[in-house]
């Protein structure tokens, strides 16, 4: 059935006054027959035994099958009013529903809201925090209650609940040892039968001490810029220094320095900016127990700067016909500045009902070269590029989109034909790996008949016995269209060897394709895992979307970098002591708050 989602030009209305309500609708696989609007209010009445709501439901109006429109209402009255929507496909099916109520108040008052604020946002041990809060609309029978948790990490957990509070107040806590302070705040009102709550946390950590000074501060290309630092801390052991120019949402390194010895606590460093639009520095700086970092921003680049030409590529075909069995072959050129370490020429195959996925997929350095592909179905085949010039600079990846009508193709006719499934892996996979560290592993999936899944397991063995055994993710890597062939994957192999002398260890990969019903024929890996490393930094690929539990409790590692990305992390994910850097705003960041991980922000 339908999907719908109604929204109103406002949050709250006054009596008497109009609202306007909007619809959009998702009929899906279906074919709406007759969509119909009705207005409802629900007038609260209170009398000596208590009260009750009077539901008040206007006439159904035809809205002719729109899947989108509006509807207002002339005048609100009673206590609440919400749109009634009613959706009827072609098969008799109908759906019924509404969004949210929108309270309705008497002319010159407002409705009951309610905010809640903790200042500094920043806080640092020792800060005196300000647990602020605001509830407007109130009546005589409205009641705030707040209540405040502490935790302070290695110390445990503190509470503090208030009951009957002023509509408008604050609150001052605070912290002597690093740690989270969550506020609650409770709002309740009777006569309107209204009930919510507001919730908020804040992190405080231990001063960074780090000062970081950059000059100019109005730069332009082809300036020196110095940058200065000094580190108010006796426990640092080394400080990482960076600094990266910026083209949109392209970055480059301009600088990128391990400091140690006596400049780790005061220093000063020179570069010159010769290209972008804006450039920042940072300094990190790390203890024993975690990591502190100061940054100074974007600052933007005055001048001019002339970004480099983007890249050409020519293909040719040896034909722009065929039937399905025959062999394909493309033949390409790239010219262009830049010294291109990555060159990524891959066949993509466009259905008849246009949708595409990549196939025979080739990673090479060669700026020229030939590539063949088997056409199985019939359908338009063409070459898809990506560039890379290694260099990390603001020369765009040169690509040709997938649905660019322009593109010229290879037209293959006659009938699909399936070939056998197998699995072809690339060349240049690692001929070792380190216990706690990822690599990439890139295969195509072959014959069959599209769309594919591809079961992957993954184990690893010591000379004392077997130590972990696990499949990554939910167990598989579900390939379906767009990406029915090429494929590339990072391994993750990061799990604790409980001897800690085993004098060798291995890792295997095995790969089953499967299509359609068919069963290709598994194909496994083994590479040798070379040491442990105890301690440092471990760095999750910028596209992990999953972390099982105790996924990296074993792993010695002070901190884990954590991206985006991520949408799920189970229980006791990482060892206690460790610290998380989660970017601004992520799940990562709620989910060690709700954890009581030690974190820290990702500038």
């Amino acid at each position: 059935m339908p999907n719908f989602q109604i929204s109103y030009d406002k949050d709250w209305v006054q009596s008497g006054d109009p609202i306007t309500a909007s619809w959009n609708i998702d009929m899906a696989d279906h074919t709406v027959s007759t969509v119909r609007t009705a207005w409802v209010t629900l007038t609260k009445h209170v009398t000596n035994d208590g009260f009750w709501w009077e539901y008040a439901q206007e006439s159904w109006v035809d809205a002719q099958a729109a899947l989108s429109g509006s509807v207002t209402c002339p005048a609100a009255s009673g206590g609440i009013v919400y749109l009634l929507l009613d959706i009827t496909d072609q098969q008799g099916f109908s759906c019924r529903g509404m969004m949210q109520q929108i309270q309705v108040v008497q002319p010159g008052s407002i409705p009951l809201t309610a905010s809640l604020q903790i200042t500094p946002n920043q806080p640092t041990v020792d800060d005196l925090l300000t647990i602020t809060w605001d509830v407007q609309g109130s009546t005589p029978s409205t009641t705030v209650n707040l209540t405040w948790d502490i935790y302070e990490y290695g110390y445990g957990y503190t509470t503090q609940d208030k009951q009957s509070l002023p509509f408008q107040g604050s609150e001052t806590v605070s912290m002597a040892h690093e740690g989270n302070l969550h506020a609650r705040l409770e709002v309740r009102d009777d006569d309107l039968n209204v009930s919510f709550s507001r919730e908020l946390s804040v992190e405080v950590h231990e001063p960074s001490g780090i000062t970081l000074s950059v000059s100019p501060q109005n730069p332009v290309i082809g300036d020196q810029v110095t940058v200065e630092w000094k580190i108010d801390r006796t426990d640092v052991h080394d400080a990482n220094l960076w600094a990266e120019a910026y083209s949109g949402n392209l970055s480059k390194w301009l600088i990128g320095d391990n400091i140690t010895g006596n400049d780790i606590l005061s220093g000063k460093k020179t570069f010159t900016l010769t290209e972008g639009d804006a450039f920042s520095v940072n300094l990190e700086a790390y203890t024993p127990n975690r990591s502190f970092s100061e940054s100074s921003g974007r600052i933007p680049i005055g001048g001019t700067w002339n970004p480099p030409p983007r890249v050409s590529v020519s293909v040719t075909y040896a034909s722009t016909s065929a039937t399905t069995g025959d062999t394909l072959r493309a033949t390409y050129a790239i010219s262009g500045s830049g010294n291109y370490t990555y060159i990524n020429p891959c066949w993509v195959y466009k259905a008849p009902n246009g949708e595409a996925y990549f196939i025979r997929e080739r990673v090479t350095n060669q700026s020229t070269g030939t590539l063949d592909v088997v056409a199985n179905r019939p359908g338009n085949y063409y070459l898809h590029f990506t560039v890379d010039d290694g260099d990390w600079s603001f020369n765009p990846d040169w690509f040709e989109e997938i649905n660019d009508p322009s593109v010229p193709f290879v037209s293959v006719i006659g009938p699909e034909i399936v070939l056998p499934l197998s699995i072809d892996l690339y060349d240049g996979y690692p001929s070792e790996v380190d216990l706690t560290e990822g690599f990439e592993l890139t295969w195509d999936v072959v014959g069959g008949d599209a769309p594919y899944n591809l079961q992957t397991t993954l184990h690893i063995e010591t000379d004392d016995g077997w130590v972990y055994h696990g499949e990554t993710g939910d167990g598989s890597v579900p390939m379906t269209d767009p990406v029915a062939y090429g494929v590339s994957h990072w391994w993750w192999v990061y799990a604790q060897d409980p001897s800690e002398v085993a004098a060798s260890r291995t890792v295997t990969i095995t790969l089953t394709p499967t299509s359609n019903g068919i069963s290709g024929t598994p194909k496994s890996i083994t590479i040798p895992v070379v040491h442990h490393t105890s301690g440092g930094r471990v760095t999750l690929p910028a596209d992990t979307v999953r972390i099982e539990d105790e996924a990296f409790l074993a792993v010695a590692a002070d901190e884990f970098v954590l991206p985006a990305s991520l949408t799920f992390i189970g229980t006791n994910a990482f060892p206690p002591s460790a610290t998380l850097i989660v970017p601004a705003n992520s799940y990562a960041e709620s989910w060690a708050q709700a954890n009581g991980y030690t974190y820290q922000i990702n500038n």
